[in-house]
C-alpha cells in the first residue's frame, strides 16, 4: 500500500496505538486490502485478454491465477500486499520486457503460438524454422499444411501502463481503514465483555 493515503481518522488512530497496537491494525489493514485486491483480480481478469482475443486464442488463466498469490501482512511500521505476478507491475506504470536468457523475445503472433514456448510446439510436432534474417518465427503444424506465422522477434516489448489491473488508491485506502474499524470493534467488543 505504499503511497496510499488513509483517511485522517485511521491515521490518528495508528499515531495513538503502541507498537504492538500498531501492528495489530497494519495486519487488520493489510488482511483487508488483500482480500479487496484478490476479488478486484478475480473480478477484472476476464477483460484482460485483448491480445489472446485479438489472436483468436483461448487465455493463459495469467491474471486470474495471481490471486491466488496475493500475500498480505503488517507491523508496527505498516502493512503491505503484494503478489507474485510480475504483470501486475503495469498497475503502477509501463513494463518493459527484455529476454532473460535469449538474444530475443518471441511474442506471440497467432493462436497456436498464444502461451506456448518455441520448444512446447516442436515438442508438438511443429517445425519451427525463422526465415532468413526475418524478425519472425514460422511453424509447419504437424500432419502438414502451409506454414503459419507464430512469433515475431524482439529485442525487448513495452506493455503500457494499465491501472485497473489493481484497485484503485482510494479503494485500497478504504479497505485499510474498514479493516482497522473492524479490528477495534471486535477489540471494544472483547473489552465489554470482559467487564
Amino acid at each position: 500500500m505504499d503511497g496510499v493515503r488513509m483517511p485522517a481518522a485511521a491515521a490518528a488512530l495508528l499515531a495513538a496505538c503502541g507498537p504492538a497496537g500498531r501492528a495489530e491494525l497494519n495486519r487488520a489493514a493489510a488482511h483487508e486490502a488483500g482480500e479487496l485486491t484478490r476479488e478486484h483480480i478475480v473480478r477484472t481478469a476476464p477483460s484482460r485478454h485483448r491480445w489472446a482475443d485479438k489472436l483468436g486464442a483461448r487465455p493463459t488463466g495469467h491474471y486470474a491465477s495471481a490471486q491466488s498469490s496475493v500475500e498480505a501482512g503488517g507491523d508496527a511500521s505498516g502493512a503491505w500486499v503484494s503478489a507474485a505476478c510480475p504483470g501486475l507491475s503495469r498497475a503502477f506504470g509501463p513494463l518493459t520486457v527484455r529476454p532473460s536468457s535469449a538474444r530475443a523475445l518471441t511474442i506471440p503472433d497467432s493462436a497456436a503460438a498464444y502461451g506456448r514456448r518455441a520448444e512446447e510446439l516442436e515438442a508438438r510436432g511443429w517445425r519451427i524454422f525463422r526465415p532468413g534474417k526475418s524478425r519472425v518465427l514460422m511453424g509447419a503444424p504437424p500432419g502438414g499444411g502451409g506454414p503459419v506465422r507464430l512469433y515475431v522477434l524482439a529485442r525487448s516489448a513495452k506493455i503500457p501502463q494499465d491501472r485497473g489491473l489493481l484497485p484503485s488508491d482510494a479503494e485500497l485506502a478504504e479497505a485499510a481503514a474498514r479493516g482497522m474499524a473492524r479490528r477495534v470493534r471486535e477489540a471494544e467488543r472483547r473489552a465489554g465483555g470482559a467487564g
